[in-house]
C-alpha cells in the first residue's frame, strides 16, 4: 500500500467483517476492480476499469460505499 501510494495518503485499508471476492482502487471518475477467485491456489486475475455513467460504475460505487459505511478504521 505505502509504495502504491508513495506517501500522498490517498490509499486507505478498511477492515470489515464481510468476505469480499473484489479489491477496488475508486476515483470520482473510475473504479479499478480486481476480482479473486474461491479457489485455495494463486491466480492470476486480470483488473477492470469501470467509468462513471456505466451500470456497473453504479453498482460498484453502491457497494464500496456501503462496505465504507461498515467498514473499521
Amino acid at each position: 500500500m505505502e509504495e502504491a501510494d508513495e506517501g500522498r495518503g490517498h490509499v486507505r485499508l478498511k477492515m470489515h467483517d464481510r468476505v469480499m471476492r473484489y479489491s477496488f482502487i475508486r476515483t470520482e471518475q473510475q473504479i479499478w476492480v480486481k476480482f479473486f477467485t474461491n479457489a485455495s491456489y494463486r491466480a492470476v486475475v486480470p483488473a477492470v476499469r469501470v467509468d462513471k455513467g456505466s451500470a456497473l460504475f453504479e453498482f460498484f460505487e453502491t457497494d464500496t460505499n456501503k462496505l465504507e459505511e461498515v467498514s473499521h478504521g
